[in-house]
């Protein structure tokens, strides 16, 4: 076998190679959760407000983690006063990293994003708000629902 017809057929194996991790990257990349499209958790979360008593006070907030809600991210949940409640997902918009509350400002760890506490974009790389969850108050329990 001549030199040449060796280097050939390394460049051709090499070729196939490439092709075959393109292959499986770009099927890999399918799978992820596009921009903009957060997964909502299936079906309402009760918060019992007796056992949280950090919602029971104005300005109080609590960050609910995914394996309590069976969300796939933890869930903030703030008591605005007067009996009035919000609930963000910690789901970074831009890429699905979890974000975190530090200093007044939910902060995306992965590309550096920042939302107010209304969960409204301050900075990017991320252009959409964080998911709000609709809640209702039953008694002493705190109702999110993922359905918007």
């Amino acid at each position: 076998m001549t030199d040449e017809k060796k280097c050939f057929e390394c460049n051709r194996r090499m070729a196939l190679k490439l092709g075959a991790s393109v292959a499986v990257g770009l099927t890999t990349g399918a799978a992820l959760p596009g921009c903009g499209d957060p997964e909502l958790p299936e079906g309402a979360i009760s918060v019992n407000l007796a056992e949280n008593p950090t919602l029971m006070m104005d300005g109080g907030v609590v960050e609910l983690a995914s394996r309590d809600t069976g969300f796939r991210f933890s869930i903030f949940v703030f008591h605005d006063g007067e009996g009035e409640y919000r609930a963000l997902s910690a789901e970074c918009p831009h890429l699905s990293c979890s974000v975190w509350l530090e200093e007044g400002e939910f902060h995306c760890p992965c590309h550096d994003s920042r939302f107010d506490l209304q969960g409204t974009v301050l900075s990017g790389p991320s252009r959409e708000d964080l998911l709000g969850l609709s809640t209702s108050v039953d008694g002493d329990l705190l109702i999110i629902n993922p359905d918007m």
